[in-house]
C-alpha cells in the first residue's frame, strides 16, 4: 500500500494538509476563472419490484441520503473544505484542505443536507437532469467552496413521476478535491450504496462515530513512482520545458472566438453539444486504431486538428506544429502501476489499478500533456478529399505523430513537472497571466488550444452496467442507462472537446464558454470533426453508420 498523504491534527482539533501540485493549481484556476468544476452524471433504472417503495419524495430522499451518508462515512475527505489564506493574489494565497471531525449525528446530517439535492420532475429524468446542467452552465459565477457554500462536492438525484423507476444522479465537484476519473469512482460507490439500499433489509449504522480521520484521502503526488516535487529542473530539462511551452505559441490549431457576448442567452443546447456513436461505429474505430498501432485518443486528436485546419487555414505557411492539450490517465505512472522494471506481461491491469485507487479514495490521476505534433502531412495535401485513400493515409500518419509526441511526454515525466510544480511554473505562469488579463493589463488571447481528453479517461468501463446482485440468475437492483460528463470552460479561452466511452459507445462533447461573456461565431469544425470520425470508421467497410 502506498504511503498516504500526511494529514496532521492541528491544535484546534481539525485535520489539515496543504494543497500542493495539481490540487493547488486547480484551486487557483477555480478562484481566478471558475473553470475547474466538473459534473458527472448517470441515468439509471431500478428493478420493477422496488418501484413501489420509492413513489413518495420522502422515501426517495431517505434512500438517497443514506447512500450519500454511507459513502461520506467511508471517505470523510468528501466532507473536507479548503481554507484559503488572506494574501491579495489568488496565486499567492496559502491553501489547506481542512477536515473538521464530526461531533454528532445532527452535525453529520446537516453536512449531508448541505451537499445533496433531490429534484422531482413531472417530465423525464433526462429533462430533470437538463435543469441541473442548465444551472451549472448558466451561472458559472456560482462555484462550489466559494459562492455556493463551504463544501467541495454536491450530489443531486432526479426522480420522475412520468418514468417510474428511472432516476438521474449527478455529482458536481471542485477539481482540487476530485479529478475527472475519481469523480466517476465516487459515482460508482454511490450507485453501489443506492443498490444496497434497495436490495438489503439489514439496518446499517450511520453513526458519525464511524467516520475516521485515518480514511482521509491522500494526494495524487504521493502516488507518483518518482515524484519530482518542487525540485528545480536541470539545464537540459529547462530547455525541454521551454520547447513544450513554446509549442503553444506556435500552435496552428486555433478556434477563433469573439470578445463580444452572444446576442441571445442560450441554454445547454448551445453550451454543450454531444455526439454519441453507435456500438458498431465505435468498435470499428477501436479495431482500426489497433490495426494502425495508435490509441483512440491519438486518432481523435489528429482528426480534431485536421478539422480545425480545414475550417481555419493557418496564415503562416511556415508553421507546421499543432499542440492540442491532451488529458492523459496517469494511473499507470503511479505506484499502483507496479515497478517500472516489471516485464510488460506482468504489469498490473489498469482495471486493478483503478480498483485499488478507488478503495483508498479520491486521487488526482491525470495530467495535461502539452505535446506538439507535426501536421505537415496534411498541410502538403490540403486538397485531399475527405474519405479518400490519400486522406486516410494522412489521418493515420498524423495520428502516429500524436502518439509519438504523447509517449515522449509521458515517458520523460517532464510534462508532469512543467504542469504541476513550481519549476518553470507552466500553469502557475498561466494563472499569473489570467490575473493580468482580468485586470486589463494584458489582452485576451485571440483563440484557444482545443484540449481533448483521453477517450478512456472518464470511462464508463469501470462503471459496471448493473448493481445489486452478483448472482447471474437474479435481476440487478439497478441498471445504468447512460453516463455523461460536463466540464466548465474558461471564459478567457474558448470551446473544449471531451470524449469517453460507455456501454460500448464513444461519446464526444463540445463545451462552449459562457455566451454572456464570449461567443464562438463558427463551430463548423465540430460538425466536420464528427463527419471525419464516421468517415474513418468506414475504412474497408460500406455498412457502418453513426
Amino acid at each position: 500500500m502506498p504511503k498516504v498523504s500526511p494529514w496532521k491534527q492541528r491544535s484546534d482539533g481539525l485535520w489539515s494538509r496543504p494543497l500542493i501540485g495539481p490540487e493547488r493549481m486547480f484551486d487557483q484556476w477555480l478562484e481566478i476563472d471558475g473553470w475547474t468544476e466538473w459534473m458527472g452524471t448517470v441515468i439509471f433504472t431500478i428493478a420493477p419490484s422496488y418501484t413501489s417503495h420509492l413513489k413518495s419524495k420522502t422515501n426517495v430522499e431517505a434512500w438517497f441520503s443514506k447512500a450519500v451518508s454511507r459513502v461520506c462515512l467511508e471517505k470523510p475527505s468528501l466532507l473536507a473544505v479548503i481554507e484559503r489564506g488572506q494574501e491579495e493574489s489568488a496565486v499567492a494565497k496559502s491553501r489547506d484542505f481542512v477536515y473538521r471531525p464530526l461531533t454528532s449525528d445532527s452535525d453529520f446530517s446537516e453536512r449531508i443536507k448541505q451537499r445533496t439535492t433531490v429534484l422531482h420532475t413531472e417530465k423525464s429524468a433526462q429533462e430533470g437532469l437538463k435543469l441541473l446542467t442548465d444551472d451549472f452552465y448558466s451561472a458559472p459565477e456560482k462555484r462550489i467552496s466559494l459562492e455556493l457554500g463551504d463544501h467541495l462536492i454536491h450530489v443531486s438525484l432526479v426522480f420522475s413521476s412520468a418514468e417510474a423507476g428511472t432516476f438521474a444522479l449527478a455529482i458536481r465537484y471542485n477539481h482540487a478535491l476530485n479529478d475527472f476519473w475519481s469523480g466517476a469512482a465516487i459515482l460508482n460507490k454511490l450507485l453501489s450504496k443506492l443498490a444496497d439500499g434497495l436490495s438489503t433489509t439489514q439496518v446499517l449504522s450511520l453513526s458519525y462515530k464511524n467516520a475516521s480521520h485515518s480514511s482521509l484521502h491522500p494526494c495524487y503526488l504521493d502516488f507518483l513512482r518518482d515524484p519530482i516535487g518542487d525540485t528545480p529542473l536541470d539545464a537540459e530539462s529547462q530547455e525541454k520545458a521551454a520547447q513544450l511551452l513554446g509549442a503553444n505559441l506556435s500552435n496552428i490549431t486555433l478556434c477563433p472566438i469573439s470578445q463580444e457576448p452572444a446576442k441571445d442567452r442560450p441554454d445547454t443546447d448551445y453550451s454543450v453539444r454531444r455526439q454519441v456513436l453507435s456500438q458498431g461505429t465505435t468498435q470499428k474505430v477501436f479495431k482500426l486504431c489497433k490495426e494502425h498501432g495508435v490509441t483512440v485518443t491519438a486518432l481523435l486528436t489528429a482528426l480534431q486538428a485536421l478539422a480545425l485546419l480545414k475550417t481555419f487555414p493557418p496564415e503562416d505557411v511556415s508553421r507546421t506544429t499543432a499542440a492540442s492539450i491532451c488529458v492523459s490517465n496517469r494511473l499507470r505512472q503511479t505506484s499502483f502501476g507496479g515497478n517500472q522494471d516489471r516485464s510488460a506481461s506482468s504489469k498490473t491491469a489498469l482495471s486493478e489499478i483503478r480498483q485499488e485507487a478507488a478503495y483508498i479514495g479520491p486521487v488526482m490521476a491525470t495530467t495535461f500533456l502539452v505535446s506538439p505534433f507535426d501536421v505537415s502531412p496534411y498541410l502538403k495535401n490540403q486538397d485531399a478529399s475527405i474519405g479518400g485513400d490519400n486522406w486516410r493515409k494522412i489521418v493515420w500518419e498524423v495520428a502516429r505523430n500524436v502518439g509519438r509526441a504523447t509517449d515522449e511526454a509521458v515517458n520523460s515525466n517532464l510534462s508532469e513537472h512543467v504542469d504541476w510544480t513550481q519549476g518553470p511554473a507552466a500553469f502557475g505562469g498561466v494563472a499569473h497571466a489570467m490575473e493580468a488579463i482580468k485586470a486589463g493589463l494584458l489582452p485576451s488571447p485571440p483563440g484557444m488550444f482545443t484540449p481533448l481528453s483521453s477517450a478512456g479517461l472518464l470511462d464508463g468501463h469501470h462503471l459496471p452496467g448493473s448493481y445489486g446482485s452478483l448472482d447471474p440468475n437474479d435481476r440487478p437492483a439497478l441498471n445504468i442507462d447512460d453516463f455523461s460528463f460536463y466540464s466548465r470552460v474558461s471564459d478567457l479561452f474558448g470551446p473544449q472537446t471531451w470524449a469517453w466511452t460507455f456501454s460500448g459507445k464513444l461519446n464526444i462533447i463540445l463545451v462552449m464558454p459562457d455566451p454572456r461573456v464570449r461567443s464562438v461565431p463558427n463551430i463548423g469544425w465540430w460538425n466536420l470533426f464528427n463527419e471525419m470520425i464516421v468517415n474513418i470508421a468506414t475504412e474497408g467497410s460500406s455498412d457502418v453508420s453513426a
